[in-house]
């Protein structure tokens, strides 16, 4: 690996591979469950449903609180302002451990994203 590295040309970045079965997955995931409120280009709807392009949560490492957002969702507290504050539903108990895995990698890779691909594995260890 130092050797492959030292070869890259200074100020390359390496790109991320992603398996093509778990982007298929995760593409269509993302069309049935996340398109209608995140927007087909992860643009999000202003005041409701936050963008996914450019998203620091999405972007972060570990992806541990992306995991956990997809499995539980999340519903913001209501105030005098938003007394019914949009929400994001739970996947846990319709999602499989690869499509949650394959819906992130979509999400992290997309929209001009560029972040790390996620497996069961991680899927499984955050949730």
């Amino acid at each position: 690996i130092q050797g492959y590295l030292s070869s890259l040309p200074r100020g390359s970045k390496p790109t991320v591979e992603r398996a093509p079965a778990k982007s298929e997955v995760g593409a269509k995931v993302y069309q049935d469950k996340c398109e209608g409120c995140h927007g087909r280009q992860g643009e999000g709807v202003k005041s409701a449903y936050p963008a996914l392009a450019g998203n620091p949560a999405v972007l972060l490492d570990p992806p541990a609180n992306l995991v956990r957002m997809i499995v539980e969702g999340g519903f913001g507290a209501s105030t005098q302002g938003n007394l019914q504050p949009h929400g994001m539903p739970p996947f846990g108990q319709i999602l499989t451990p690869l499509e949650i895995a394959g819906v992130i990698t979509h999400i992290r890779g997309s929209f001009g994203n560029q972040a790390g691909f996620v497996s069961e594995i991680d899927v499984i260890k955050y949730r």
